[in-house]
């Protein structure tokens, strides 16, 4: 997380790489070793969150080791307007030029760049998708530009955790673009990646979409983070609580929509609301048992 400046700024001004989504990762890489059948304390991982805003994290045994975005969010991959990396010395050339104060760079860097910048068409990239498909050239290059970049990041995450089992997408793009999935992973064949092109033509729903015999997994998660953030609210002050929100978590989605807004209740279960949530979980303790979560001590 160190960066390559005079110690001092580290000591004391805490620049460092701190980098953002955290929600957003740990809570696809624990439904990825779900996923997976594999304790995620055994696994190499890593996570592409794919939006207006993007980053990615090599998540090793369970621990975060690496992520793209920086000490701000503007670092890393270049996203709807915000540039990602870049060489420094481009903005005094820029500011230089034309005349611009560091926080209107900053305001181009953050408002203006990225695949709207690149594209001239949007920052939203069903319209790259759509220009592109009509031949716009620059909708196309932001495109591959942006799929260039997460395959660089992939390949470096590799590399860094001396392997990976699972590549995850989430978040809008990662979910429900499948161009931008499949131009993503063209070309990491060399690394065990084998995308399944016809399981790769699915949006929003958590799945596998490698072929059936490739060596690194690839897996669509959607992502949940107000669930994440209820988990580990619930694991700091209920530690008991957290198990059953980890087996809530593996239940079918319906069930899941019922059981886990009532575990977040409150603290201690009484009265009518918790009524009803016991009534709601009465049809389900058997699956919660069986997918490893102990609900006996909210009776």
């Amino acid at each position: 997380y160190m960066y390559a400046l005079p110690y001092e700024y580290y000591e004391k001004d805490k620049v460092r790489r701190y980098g953002f989504h955290g929600t957003s990762h740990k809570y696809v890489t624990q439904r990825a070793a779900d996923m997976l059948g594999k304790p995620i304390e055994s696994l190499k991982l890593i996570s592409c969150h794919l939006g207006n805003g993007s980053s990615i994290a090599a998540v090793f045994h369970g621990k975060s080791v690496d992520t793209s975005m920086g000490f701000t969010p503007l670092a890393g991959l270049p996203m709807g307007t915000r540039s990602g990396d870049l060489d420094a010395g481009i903005l005094q050339y820029v500011m230089n030029k034309h005349g611009l104060s560091i926080d209107e760079m900053l305001g181009v860097l953050n408002k203006k760049s990225g695949v709207e910048g690149l594209s001239c068409v949007s920052s939203d990239f069903r319209d790259l998708e759509n220009a592109a498909a009509k031949g716009d050239k620059k909708a196309e290059l932001a495109q591959e530009k942006f799929a260039y970049e997460v395959k660089k990041y992939v390949g470096a995450y590799a590399a860094a955790m001396g392997g990976v089992d699972a590549v995850i997408f989430t978040a809008g793009v990662g979910e429900n673009d499948k161009a931008i999935r499949a131009m993503v992973c063209r070309g990491l064949e060399y690394m065990g990646v084998e995308l399944d092109e016809r399981a790769n033509d699915v949006r929003g729903k958590e799945t596998v979409i490698s072929a059936a015999g490739s060596k690194v997994k690839v897996l669509l998660i959607p992502t949940n983070e107000e669930l994440m953030i209820a988990m580990d609210t619930a694991s700091i002050e209920f530690p008991c609580r957290r198990c059953l929100f980890r087996a809530g978590s593996r239940l079918s989605p319906e069930k899941r929509d019922v059981v886990l807004p009532g575990i977040c209740l409150r603290a201690a279960p009484r009265g009518g609301e918790d009524r009803q949530l016991f009534t709601a979980l009465e049809g389900v303790l058997p699956d919660l048992r069986d997918a490893g979560g102990n609900p006996d001590f909210l009776q």
